[in-house]
Order: C-alpha cells, then structure tokens, then sequence
C-alpha cells in the first residue's frame, strides 16, 4: 500500500509541476492561448528594431595610417561611430590581407578589448605587419582602399571576430571576404 501511495503522489506531484506554469500563463492572459503564446506587438517592434541595430551597427572610418617602412610594422587608426544604443565590446579581432592569392599583411587589436559605446564615437588601433616579398618598398599607403587599380584584388582571410554585447558573446573565426580596392 505504501508503495502505490507514494507512486500517486508523485504522478500527482509531476502533473502539478508540468501543468503549474501552463495554467499560470494561461490565467494570467484571461484563458487566451495566442497572447499567453505569440508577444504583443510592441514587444515585436521592439524585437525587430534591435535586429535592425545588429544588422547596420554604425560606421568605420581610417583616420590616420603610420607606418615603418624600413620593418613592415604599421598601425592603422579608426574611428567607429557607433548608430546602436547598446554597448559592444570588441575582445579580438585578428585576420590576414592577401593580394592576388598571396599574404599581404597579418593584422589585430593593438589593445585589447575596445569598448564601443552605444551611439558614441569610438578610436581604436589595429596593428600589423607587412610581408616584404609582397609589397613594394615605399608604397605610399598601408592597405589600398581607393586609390588603386583593380589589379590588387585584396581580401580578407583567416578573420577571427571576438564580440560581447546584449550579454551575448559571439565568436567568429575562419571569416573570408573580398573584392575591395
């Protein structure tokens, strides 16, 4: 008897448990399963306006490049101009530049992380290297970004991204892109 006690009580208990929190939600939304279940619109606005932010978080901008001719060694100093209203921290960002199939330079924070503020302008350095074999001695800029031929045929390779924000930590790695001038 005390064994057939004991297992209702607890299919009594585990039913309570798995129902509770339905009836709950339901109760709590005047017995209406599709606003207990589907967000009210201005929470889906609001959804919707944060994922607009992700999709085009703000502007980056080369203000200055500084190179040492002589090592390779350069640094290439950016503005980012932040169009979301959440803070981001960038923790790392390391990738490679190559042209016409070749390794260009290596590249990455020079300090590390940077704090971008939501709806703030933000300054930060990348660091890099360039491989002497593939670029000219005395090339006038860092990285051609405009004022070259199509002959470069610059791309991104091996990027890996580090990025914290909405208490979120996403790490991208293996990123590859091109086509830029």
């Amino acid at each position: 008897m005390k064994g057939r006690s004991l297992s209702l009580v607890l299919f009594v208990l585990t039913a309570v448990l798995l129902l509770g929190p339905v009836v709950f939600a339901l109760s709590s939304h005047n017995w209406n399963i599709e606003e207990a279940v589907v967000p009210r619109d201005e929470e889906m606005r609001s959804i919707e306006r944060s994922m607009m932010d992700i999709q085009d978080p703000g502007n980056f901008d080369i203000i200055e490049e500084d190179m040492d001719h002589g090592t390779g060694s350069f640094d290439i100093y950016m503005e980012f101009d932040s169009s979301v209203d959440f803070d981001v921290f960038l923790n790392e960002f390391r990738g490679e530049v190559h042209t016409n199939g070749e390794n260009m330079c290596d590249l990455s924070l020079a300090e590390k992380p940077v704090f971008f503020e939501g709806g703030e302008k933000t300054s930060f350095k990348i660091t890099g290297n360039l491989d002497r074999g593939t670029v000219e001695p005395n090339q006038p800029d860092i990285l051609p970004h405009g004022a070259y031929d199509d002959n470069y045929n610059m791309e991104f390779v091996n990027v890996s991204v580090e990025i914290e924000m909405l208490g979120m930590t996403l790490y991208f790695e293996g990123i590859q892109g091109g086509g830029f001038v």
